[in-house]
């Protein structure tokens, strides 16, 4: 879990730095997209948790999360690098 926790906050800060890049995405808060990057790099990791998990543990509605994860879909390639999670990888993500 440890290793997993510290993927998680790598791959966070990565993405913050690239998502500020995208204007069309600004209007959620820092820490719904938080929530939605986590909620991602769980699905793209064999430890997978549920939204339900990632909500609890975050303290950010899981309806947030998911519409934060729906304006985050379209750039995943620009936001998890290939060093993390090959384009494969990103296209069997579920579609928001």
């Amino acid at each position: 879990m440890e290793l997993l926790l510290t993927n998680v906050m790598n791959r966070l800060t990565y993405t913050v730095d690239g998502y500020s890049s995208m204007n069309d995405c600004l209007k959620r808060s820092p820490i719904s997209i938080a929530a939605a990057v986590i909620y991602i790099v769980t699905q793209l990791s064999d430890d997978k948790k549920p939204l339900k998990d990632v909500a609890l543990a975050t303290g950010v509605a899981e309806g947030t999360i998911r519409n934060s994860y729906k304006d985050l879909f379209p750039h995943l390639s620009k936001i998890i690098p290939s060093w993390y999670a090959q384009e494969e990888a990103l296209k069997n993500l579920c579609s928001p």
